[in-house]
């Protein structure tokens, strides 16, 4: 009966093994695919934000109608304040002017006061850095061509903001004082550095408020001589060009 047995088994191997069917492995192979993405250029324009606290989804719009239009593309000046230093009475004594500060809607349509400021934003995905800089085209000047001679703005109390959500290195360049040059006999005046992004610096969106909410009143001054002539109801006015160039040197 032993011998039976064994016999069969043995049968039944050599039935099996003769069948020619191939073997195939306990676990089933493998199969790659494949993850991609492909990246285009970023040119959609970028909101104001608020300068005292930043956050992009809480846009602000400016209340004063001169303000300037932002520049397009990946690399943009998104807004820059006007500087209004409102109606001042003569005097022949040297006088000091300040700047009001800016005033934006809020989302609800609230009027709020915040330090005059530029906001620039970086969507190149280069991080090649970049830099902003700022020249005064020429002296104030009215409407008969009479210039306020000896007339000087200065810039002061620069500081840096971004959304909580930016973790990108802040600009390490910010300017705590510039005092600007009107140009002469119709040239420009000299461009002076406002702030600086260096490589693998000021991605996303930045500010660059002119003060904080305690000096922001103080920050930017026109100062007048007494012996300037000064027209009565004239208003005198300037231009100021903030430059943004792609690389921060």
């Amino acid at each position: 009966m032993k011998k039976k047995l064994m016999a069969l088994c043995a049968l039944s191997s050599l039935l099996v093994a003769s069948t020619g069917q191939a073997v195939f492995a306990a676990d089933g192979g493998q199969v790659q695919t494949k993850g991609d993405i492909t990246f285009e250029q970023d040119t959609s324009p970028v909101d104001p934000l608020n300068p005292i606290k930043p956050d992009p989804n809480n846009p602000v719009k400016p209340v004063d109608p001169d303000a300037p239009s932002g520049t397009e593309g990946p690399l943009s000046i998104d807004y820059v304040s006007n500087f209004h230093f409102g109606k001042q009475k003569i005097s022949s004594e040297d006088k000091t002017y300040y700047a009001k500060l800016d005033v934006l809607k809020d989302s609800n349509g609230n009027s709020i006061e915040v330090p005059n400021f530029i906001q620039v934003t970086d969507k190149r995905g280069t991080n090649a850095g970049w830099k902003v800089q700022v020249r005064q085209e020429q002296q104030l000047t009215n409407t008969n061509n009479k210039e306020l001679k000896g007339a000087s703005i200065s810039i002061k109390n620069g500081v840096v903001k971004t959304a909580a959500s930016n973790k990108a290195k802040a600009p390490s360049q910010v300017s705590q004082e510039i005092n600007l040059v009107p140009g002469e006999n119709g040239g420009t005046g000299p461009s002076q550095d406002v702030v600086v992004a260096k490589q693998d610096e000021g991605m996303s969106t930045w500010i660059n408020s002119f003060g904080t909410e305690s000096n922001a009143d103080k920050s930017i001054a026109l100062k007048v001589p007494g012996v300037s002539a000064k027209e009565k109801e004239s208003t005198y006015t300037t231009n100021l060009t903030w430059i943004l160039t792609d690389t921060p040197d």
